[in-house]
């Protein structure tokens, strides 16, 4: 559990994700609570961070959604399938959090949670949380690139960046 030691990089990481997973979740539930909805803090996060995290440039949708998945699975997302080319770029990712947050926090911390009970402890949906992937995919709109976001049959959230 925790103890004073130097943590290893796989544990930072692990804590990071849930870290970040828990803190953005309160701020789209304070955005919710204050405004009624999350769009406002989706809209003002994707406006403020597209400018930083876009693609760069000259790379092509490829280095774009590699950028896009960065960030997701930075932030907990577990990719479960990937195809590009130059002119598409997919991808199917989990709901957030991923699994693998959990899992991780359990093997590394013994800290059992569902991500039902982060999302319930945050204060959101699960749809609220995913919009998170809606801010990542403004980055590679202000790029040029088409985004997409669709939940699949199996119930994960498929992720589309086109270059026209």
């Amino acid at each position: 559990m925790f103890e004073p030691r130097e943590y290893t990089a796989a544990e930072l990481l692990t804590w990071a994700r849930f870290a970040a997973l828990t803190l953005v979740g309160v701020a789209l539930s304070y955005a919710r609570e204050r405004d009624g909805s999350v769009d406002r803090f989706i809209d003002f996060a994707s406006a403020r961070l597209s400018e930083r995290w876009g693609a760069p440039a000259g790379g092509g949708v490829e280095a774009a959604m590699l950028g896009f998945l960065l960030n997701a699975e930075a932030l907990g997302a577990d990719v479960r399938g990937r195809a590009m080319n130059p002119e598409e770029a997919e991808a199917v990712l989990s709901d957030l959090p991923g699994e693998r947050v959990m899992r991780d926090l359990d093997d590394r911390f013994e800290v059992l949670l569902s991500t039902e009970d982060l999302l319930e402890a945050a204060g959101v949906s699960r749809e609220e949380m995913n919009r998170v992937y809606d801010v990542l995919g403004a980055a590679a709109a202000a790029a040029g690139f088409e985004y997409r976001r669709e939940t699949d049959a199996a119930g994960g959230q498929q992720i589309v960046l086109q270059a026209w």
